[in-house]
């Protein structure tokens, strides 16, 4: 019984930072997809003429973000 408890104590340290990355990407994929202005904001970047400073930028961040979120789960 001991070693089975010890084994559920690891396991739970593996998965615990899992589910926060589980809980942040419900959460982005509410305020993408879902939400009204997650949604604008992709029609009016397919839409418009945007710069190309202002597409980098995105692009940076974003991948800023998704390391962000690799790093926490690790």
């Amino acid at each position: 019984m001991k070693k089975y408890l010890h084994n559920i104590t690891h396991t739970w340290r593996i998965i615990f930072p899992c589910l926060y990355l589980i809980i942040l990407s419900f959460i982005s994929w509410y305020a993408f997809r879902v939400n009204d202005q997650g949604r604008d904001f992709f029609v009016g970047a397919i839409t418009k003429n945007l710069s190309i400073t202002y597409i980098l930028k995105s692009g940076f961040f974003l991948f800023i973000w998704c390391l962000l979120t690799w790093y926490c789960a690790r």
